[in-house]
């Protein structure tokens, strides 16, 4: 089934219940609701499930929303928030990574949308998925939690405390390179503006695995306002790593 290109429409195959994508005939009120072309024929219906169609329409939700405020702005005034909560929660593994990934990508340099997500009870699922999930999951789930905790004291200690830092380190140590840059990214965030959260990602062994992806800016914060862990920096090997990057 093709997807429809526009935000309020994309949001409605959110919100369809299974059993509804799952008919071969598609009701009348389905295309007032969703003007995406005519139903499927029934060898189309075979080859996509509902979970296939919501996947896809997150991912897509996911991309418009990483062009720009205007369009991140559109699809949560068009009521993607619980249904995508709901995905994180229910779905099956790509529509879990899918929706973390739309998640993450709505939260970016938006305060207001952040505080919507994890008012929306989001974080829970997402430290599930960094546990639980696929190789994907777990890289978007990062994503997310990262962008949840940047600028935000009150949000980066709640993250914090629903048990994320043993996950992310082991996800710097054994993830792909592109969740290794994710699980960076989220514990660099993490560890602004508090000593306590610096020190416990440090003590985690995160300095070790630190690698080439997004290191520098991590690295960094964790070694400001801390001679010590500036000197642990230094003795874990940094320095030379971090001049090639220059």
């Amino acid at each position: 089934m093709p997807l429809p290109n526009d935000i309020p429409s994309l949001v409605a195959l959110l919100k369809v219940r299974a059993s509804i994508m799952r008919m071969t005939v598609w009701p009348d009120e389905l295309h007032a609701t969703i003007p995406c072309g005519p139903p499927p024929t029934q060898a189309e219906s075979k080859l996509e499930g509902p979970h296939d169609i919501k996947a896809k329409a997150a991912q897509k939700l996911g991309n418009l929303a990483s062009l720009g405020e205007a369009e991140s702005a559109q699809i949560v005034e068009a009521g993607v928030l619980q249904p995508l909560v709901s995905l994180l929660k229910e779905g099956s593994e790509d529509d879990k990574a899918e929706a973390a990934f739309a998640l993450g990508n709505l939260a970016a340099n938006s305060e207001e949308r952040s505080a919507l997500i994890v008012k929306g009870d989001a974080v829970s699922s997402l430290v599930a998925l960094l546990k639980e999930g696929s190789e994907g999951g777990k890289q978007w789930a990062a994503h997310a939690l990262g962008n949840l905790s940047a600028n935000s004291d009150e949000r980066s200690a709640m993250i914090f405390k629903a048990g994320v830092l043993q996950l992310l380190v082991t996800l710097l140590k054994e993830g792909s390179e592109r969740g290794k840059e994710r699980a960076a990214n989220a514990l660099g965030n993490l560890a602004v503006g508090s000593e306590e959260r610096s020190a416990l990602i440090v003590e985690e062994g995160a300095l070790q695995h630190a690698g080439k992806a997004r290191a520098a800016n991590t690295l960094g914060i964790l070694a400001a306002n801390s001679e010590q862990r500036s000197v642990q920096i230094f003795k874990a090997g940094a320095l030379r790593p971090l001049v090639m990057l220059l």
